[in-house]
C-alpha cells in the first residue's frame, strides 16, 4: 500500500499582507522617482554645472531667457566698421643724396584726418656711417637709423599714426654718411577712426 504525505495546508491569510506590501513598495518606488524629477527647479542647479553641450539643440526658447539676455539680444547689431580706405601713395624711383644733407626723398598732399602712414626707402651711400630717414607728418616724426657700410645698401621703414590738420603734407627725408641715392622711397597711408 502506499503512503500517502498528508497535504500541507497552505496558509493564504499570510500571502495576501506580502503581496500588499510589494504593491506599495512598487507604487512608491515608481511614483517616487516621477515626483523627485517634478521637484528639481533651476534653483537647485548650481552656477555653472550645465553646459551647451548638455542642453539640446533648439530646446531653448526666447521666453527661457533672463529679461536682461533678451533685451540683449533684441539690441541691433551696428553694423561693421568700415574698411579703411588707402587715403594716398608715392614713390621716388631714384633720388641723389648729398652727403650728409638732409633731403625730402617722398611727399604727399592728404586732407585732414587721422591716419596710419608707413614709409620705406632703400638707401646707397659711397661712404661708411649713420645714415638715417625721417618720417614727419601732423607735428610728429618717426626715425629709422642704420650703420651702412661704404658703397653699401640698407632699407629702412617706419610707421607713424598722428592726427594732420588741413593741407598737410607727409614727408620722408635722409641723409647719408656720404654721396648716394634714395630709391624706391614710398609713403603709403590709410585713414583710420579717431
Amino acid at each position: 500500500m502506499t503512503s500517502r504525505t498528508p497535504a500541507v495546508p497552505r496558509n493564504n491569510s499570510l500571502r495576501a499582507p506580502a503581496v500588499v506590501l510589494a504593491g506599495v513598495v512598487l507604487i512608491a518606488g515608481v511614483g517616487g522617482t516621477a515626483t523627485a524629477a517634478g521637484m528639481i527647479h533651476g534653483k537647485d542647479i548650481k552656477k555653472g554645472t550645465v553646459s551647451s553641450k548638455q542642453i539640446k539643440d533648439a530646446t531653448i526658447q526666447a521666453k527661457d531667457l533672463n529679461p536682461a539676455v533678451r533685451a540683449q539680444l533684441d539690441k541691433p547689431v551696428p553694423p561693421p566698421p568700415a574698411n579703411p580706405t588707402k587715403a594716398g601713395f608715392t614713390s621716388t624711383v631714384n633720388l641723389a643724396l648729398t652727403a650728409d644733407v638732409e633731403t625730402q626723398v617722398a611727399a604727399l598732399a592728404l586732407p585732414a584726418g587721422r591716419y596710419a602712414m608707413t614709409a620705406t626707402v632703400n638707401l646707397f651711400s659711397q661712404a661708411a656711417g649713420i645714415a638715417e630717414c625721417a618720417l614727419i607728418a601732423g607735428g610728429e616724426q618717426t626715425s629709422a637709423i642704420t650703420t651702412i657700410g661704404a658703397n653699401g645698401r640698407q632699407n629702412l621703414s617706419m610707421v607713424l599714426v598722428t592726427e594732420l590738420a588741413p593741407a598737410s603734407s607727409p614727408r620722408l627725408t635722409c641723409i647719408t654718411p656720404g654721396t648716394g641715392a634714395a630709391s624706391d622711397a614710398t609713403i603709403s597711408t590709410l585713414a583710420v577712426a579717431p
